[in-house]
């Protein structure tokens, strides 16, 4: 054996030594306490005996309480023993004698049973108090436990929101979250690029609010079928109130809770106004270029002459 593995068996054998000495010195105390309270009840009782010849007794059941309510059953039951013994060495006939007479017998047994009721009640009582104690010790270790785990869920929620706002306030379109009552929940920043409102100030506010009121009747047929659960796919001219005219293309996904009921939607929105300003001027050189060959074949058509091309 290595010299601090016997350092530690002699550490173990100190620490129960102690705990073996505070348990003897405990036990020594509770039983001291029933030879006391016995003893007072006797000392007392023989003081007052002129009043307490007919229930001599009576502060005997005290001691019995005392005893047993402050060291438990064990120091009841001696002090039943000790209280019994008095009783009738010092107040029964034949007086300062341990003999027990026949008509005492019963009274004496009476006082017995009382007292040990009396003892294990009180037992009864402190282990109850002792298991309350118990489970108010493990229920405080368990909102600790629970503490933790909630401080560490937390930290965790706050580090993916961190991580989520990071990725969607890099990304170019609009992303948020309308709640149910058509209130903003989450909103990037591309929304203070558009409208120049911060993400704290747009949380919380209704959709009209931050879109406009005429923006926000171009959406409101959209917004109510989400709401209603179907996702949707659109693209339309929105005039908003403070971003300016564009043309958009939106998609909207429901969220449902456990329930399955819709709380909100998640919404993408691009602003393809550059596309679609390129489109239409592509349409229209296009019309231009069919409306131009249309003229010159009416006009070949319709010379007096033979119009031909040549590339030389």
């Amino acid at each position: 054996m290595s010299r601090k593995a016997r350092a530690s068996e002699s550490q173990n054998i100190f620490a129960g030594g102690r705990d073996k000495g505070a348990f003897i010195r405990e036990q020594l105390l509770h039983y001291g306490v029933a030879l006391l309270s016995v003893a007072l009840a006797l000392r007392a009782t023989l003081l007052l005996n002129p009043y307490l010849t007919p229930t001599p007794a009576t502060l005997f059941f005290a001691a019995v309480m005392v005893s047993a309510s402050y060291g438990g059953l064990g120091p009841g039951l001696l002090a039943t023993v000790l209280s019994t013994l008095a009783i009738n060495y010092f107040f029964f006939k034949p007086l300062y004698s341990l003999k027990i007479s026949h008509g005492l017998v019963i009274p004496l047994v009476v006082f017995m049973l009382t007292a040990v009721l009396i003892s294990w009640l009180n037992e009864s009582r402190r282990a109850a108090q002792r298991q309350a104690e118990a489970n108010l010790k493990s229920l405080r270790e368990s909102e600790v436990r629970f503490g933790r785990i909630t401080e560490s869920n937390k930290e965790a929620l706050r580090q993916r929101e961190t991580e989520l706002r990071l990725i969607t306030d890099t990304l170019p379109v609009l992303i948020s979250f309308v709640d149910s009552e058509q209130r903003y929940r989450f909103n990037n920043r591309a929304y203070e690029k558009w409208f120049g409102h911060s993400a704290a100030e747009i949380y919380g506010k209704y959709l009209w609010e931050v879109l406009g009121e005429s923006a926000y009747q171009v959406v409101r047929p959209n917004v109510e079928q989400v709401l209603a659960g179907k996702q949707l796919i659109f693209e339309g001219e929105i005039p908003y109130k403070d971003g300016g005219t564009r043309y958009i293309n939106c998609i909207y996904v429901p969220q449902f809770n456990r329930q399955g009921i819709v709380e909100g939607y998640a919404a993408l929105i691009t602003d393809i106004s550059e596309q679609q300003a390129a489109l239409r001027a592509r349409n229209q050189a296009e019309a231009a270029l069919r409306e131009s060959e249309s003229r010159f074949r009416h006009l070949a058509d319709t010379a007096p002459v033979l119009i031909w091309m040549s590339r030389y």
